[in-house]
């Protein structure tokens, strides 16, 4: 990942992670630079420095019962991981982030965790699980995309209703 991008994904991640009302506005920013820090030293393929930060911070998110920020920071120790070579923390890392974005149903999650278990297997000289994960990251990308192509055309279709209500009040005005 380049810089922007991790940048793009950070910003995309505070647009749909729902912030818990009970929690301290420094302690969810704390929480988010940990997360932007590790990705940036992954970027950096500085694996152990992210490493670091993710697991020295990581108690604290499971106290905090956020499941979303738990499977964040799994996988991206799944990722630290892989940069070291180290496939089975990786998988496990992996695995965990993989367990908790099914349970609260995190689409974009889950389809980047099935790229990266696609990867690990790959290093793990296991083909047929690599093209399965694959395959699980393209349906849901496809899915996701889908989704949105809908929303579109639903956006569009309620603009088109709009202006042929308005032109229509337009022409009664005028009569």
């Amino acid at each position: 990942l380049q810089l922007d991008e991790i940048e793009k994904a950070e910003e995309a991640n505070f647009k749909h992670e729902a912030i818990i009302k009970d929690e301290p506005p420094l302690q969810w920013h704390y929480r988010s630079i940990n997360l932007t820090s590790a990705k940036i030293h992954i970027a950096r393929n500085k694996p152990d420095q992210a490493i670091k930060i993710l697991m020295g911070y990581i108690e604290k998110i499971k106290a905090m019962k956020i499941p979303k920020s738990l499977a964040s920071y799994y996988y991206q120790l799944s990722r630290a991981f892989l940069l070291k070579e180290d496939y089975f923390n990786a998988m496990q890392y992996s695995n965990l982030a993989l367990e908790i974005a099914n349970e609260v149903e995190a689409k974009a999650m889950q389809e980047s965790i099935h790229l990266t278990n696609s990867h690990i297997f790959e290093k793990m000289d296991r083909p047929t699980k690599a093209l399965e994960s694959l395959r699980n990251h393209n349906a849901i990308k496809e899915a996701l995309l889908s989704k949105d192509k809908i929303a579109q055309l639903n956006e569009l279709e309620a603009k088109y209703k709009d202006a042929v209500t308005e032109n229509k009040i337009n022409k009664l005005e005028k009569d």
